[in-house]
């Protein structure tokens, strides 16, 4: 769990709360909602050579150091 509160990351200045989980998919395909236009695999360290807001970076990063 973490927490933003009014961060420059965002468009929008709010206090955020993320609850960021690791799941695994065993089948089917994914299925995007109105939240997300689209989605790609990444391995962690992949992703952490994206642009992520910090939250994520560091989610990502604790992920890779529990491993």
């Amino acid at each position: 769990v973490q927490e933003s509160i009014n961060s420059e990351e965002f468009h929008e200045k709010r206090h955020m709360i993320f609850m960021d989980y690791s799941a695994k998919l065993v089948r089917g395909d994914v299925v995007l909602n109105q939240e997300a236009e689209k989605w790609g695999w990444f391995s962690p360290q992949e992703a952490l050579k994206l642009d992520l807001n910090s939250s994520t970076r560091e989610f990502i990063t604790r992920y890779l150091e529990k491993k």
